[in-house]
């Protein structure tokens, strides 16, 4: 009897499944999100001091008080990005390090938070890329989103944006 082989997706969602249930039963990979949470807010310190102390260098204000624009520098452009990066490079390596604990459960092995984000640190290239490459994705979905101006397309693209979500979502347990 020939068995048939299960689709990419379906293994992707197979696995996302399979290590939801493992951090469930794994208690001490439960940490890992909320340190990544923890060294996201910890990156994110230094823009807001830059932004308060030197505002005038991030954003341009025109205008009087009842009515002002406010418009990004280069800088502030320059700025965002770098925050982006910064954060989605963050969320990756955890989210991986998640995914690897998780696998390493089903594999009968005892992973650690050390031996997990270890394990997504192998795979940092490829997770930050990723990561980086659906978030700009993903804003550019949402921007084009935002300019279209007739509700069936907005349908669409909002379709399209679901639809990059998941796939994005699939992504780290394949890349890990």
């Amino acid at each position: 009897m020939k068995t048939k082989e299960i689709g990419k997706f379906k293994k992707a969602w197979l696995l996302t499944k399979a290590s939801w249930k493992a951090l469930l039963l794994d208690k001490e990979l439960v940490a890992l999100p909320i340190i990544g949470f923890l060294a996201s807010v910890v990156s994110i310190v230094p823009f807001i001091v830059f932004i308060i102390f030197k505002h005038d260098l991030v954003v341009k204000v025109t205008g009087t008080l009842d009515s002002f624009q406010a418009q990004p520098t280069p800088l502030g452009y320059i700025l965002l990005v770098l925050f982006i990066v910064v954060t989605t490079a963050i969320s990756s390596l955890f989210g991986g390090a998640v995914v690897h604990g998780a696998i390493d459960r089903f594999n009968g092995n005892n992973p650690t938070i050390s031996s997990s984000f270890k394990a997504a640190r192998a795979h940092a290239g490829s997770l930050i890329q990723f990561g980086i490459f659906a978030t700009f994705v993903g804003l550019l979905i949402s921007e084009v989103a935002q300019r279209i101006p007739y509700f069936g397309a907005k349908v669409v693209a909002w379709l399209a944006g679901s639809a990059w979500n998941i796939a994005s979502f699939f992504a780290v347990p394949v890349i890990v």
